[in-house]
């Protein structure tokens, strides 16, 4: 495994993927945008080379990526389906709300949703990129996602809020202490970038 990494390459995470033997090939660049072209010029590079390698982007967000959480939205709506005729909920949900990483995930949870007729918001929580920037890449893959299963294409119902906080990856002081918390309390090694904010132990 190759990953291409931007930023600090002696990063916690990025020493437990070197400890696991993946290979890191920093872009030199502190923005996370340069790791888009190398990938796919890496993976160009080892295809020409005669090994049949795979370029995956950041997050897994492609349309084909996005399928799972298509899926989701299909058994999510049955799930509703069950508790409405149940009676163990009277109304369907006021919205779902999610965090928004690369976009795959939402992207295809908003391509589910129309495809089953399910009119619930989506309220996608950016820790990664402003809103501007990461709601057009949304509804890209979004589309993309739709046309490759035959669906209906997504509508409106997308509110993206800002909770990036001091940046991806970057815990505050207090984050700091919950992961020792978490540590020192029920033995749980948490990660800056992924898990720090469910270290509410």
């Amino acid at each position: 495994c190759e990953l291409v990494v931007w930023g600090d390459p002696d990063s916690p995470n990025l020493r437990l993927a070197t400890a696991s033997g993946a290979i890191l090939r920093p872009t030199g660049d502190d923005d996370r945008d340069s790791v888009d072209e190398l990938v796919a010029r890496r993976a160009e590079e080892l295809r020409a080379g005669g090994r049949p390698a795979l370029g995956v982007p950041r997050g897994g967000s492609t349309p084909l990526g996005a399928v799972g959480f298509a899926v989701a939205a299909a058994e999510l709506a049955d799930q509703i389906v069950d508790l409405l005729v149940t009676d163990r909920i009277t109304e369907p949900p006021a919205a779902i709300v999610m965090a928004v990483g690369s976009g795959g995930s939402c992207a295809g949870l908003l391509a589910g949703l129309a495809a089953v007729g399910l009119r619930i918001p989506v309220v996608g929580v950016s820790v990664s990129r402003p809103p501007s920037r990461i709601e057009p890449r949304v509804w890209e893959l979004a589309a993309a996602c739709a046309r490759l299963l035959g669906t209906p294409p997504p509508g409106g119902g997308l509110q993206i809020v800002d909770a990036r906080g001091a940046g991806f990856g970057t815990a505050s002081e207090c984050e700091r202490e919950r992961a020792r918390l978490a540590l020192h309390t029920e033995g749980l090694l948490v990660d800056h970038t992924y898990e720090i904010g469910r270290a509410h132990v």
